[in-house]
């Protein structure tokens, strides 16, 4: 009489033998996934710190370094003020009556009451 012959021992394994390559690279993948993901919420957090800095150092083209204070949006310095409008005021009341950079007479801009004004202007 012939037995029949016990299961194998391959239904018993968690992994087929046949998989054990397509598993492994799996893992591998995944670590690496969860590695990358820890990185990058890492470097998230650093931008945000670097960020949230009031005060920071710039380097100019020439080497100096200045302290750069961050300030409101509408904050200008009472002297940057000054400085604008003498500039604007001397501009606007030393025009010589010719077009910028040449020799040539200014010929204006007609207004609707005939007037003549200035391009600059």
């Amino acid at each position: 009489m012939i037995l029949p012959r016990p299961p194998q021992d391959r239904h018993r394994d968690l992994i087929p033998k046949f998989r054990e390559k397509i598993t492994l690279g799996q893992l591998i993948l995944a670590c690496a996934f969860i590695i990358l993901a820890f990185s990058s919420c890492q470097i998230a957090i650093a931008n945000r710190q670097l960020a949230e800095r009031k005060i920071t150092n710039v380097q100019l083209v020439d080497g100096n370094a200045l302290v750069i204070e961050q300030k409101e949006g509408n904050y200008r310095n009472p002297q940057l003020i000054k400085t604008f409008v003498q500039q604007w005021i001397s501009l606007m009341f030393s025009w010589e009556g010719k077009q910028s950079g040449t020799d040539k007479p200014d010929p204006g801009v007609k207004t609707t009451s005939g007037d003549r004004v200035p391009i600059n202007s």
